[in-house]
């Protein structure tokens, strides 16, 4: 079991595709959140294994709460939005005929949030 103290925040996309066309945006909205000097969740330097166990730790915190107590919601273009928002994390995906699209999420409280899941 580790304790996270880092803000974690993760897109996960079914393509090669998507990704690159969405590349551009996302680099910019994450370099303006890291130029925030009051961002007091901001990531600290870690070493590389920490971070491999922190990711791994959050997506079975996702993939647990996803399978907990997802919502489905209708979008205004294709396919529908699942949602899963609690204490711990918020996280969205584009679901389009039965296959996941995108997925974000981000963890909300690094202060309070425990990652247990092992999902090795």
């Amino acid at each position: 079991m580790s304790r996270l103290s880092i803000s974690v925040e993760i897109d996960l996309f079914d393509s090669e595709a998507v990704f690159v066309a969405l590349l551009p945006k996302l680099l910019r909205s994450h370099a303006l959140d890291a130029l925030d000097p009051g961002d007091v969740n901001a990531p600290r330097q870690v070493g590389l294994a920490d971070f491999r166990d922190q990711a791994k730790s959050f997506l079975g915190t996702i993939a647990h709460d996803a399978q907990a107590g997802a919502k489905l919601f209708p979008t205004v273009g294709l396919g529908q939005a699942m949602r899963v928002e609690n204490r711990r994390l918020a996280a969205a995906a584009l679901v389009l005929e039965q296959h996941v699209v995108h997925v974000a999420a981000f963890n909300l409280d690094v202060n309070e949030i425990d990652y247990s899941y092992d999902m090795s």
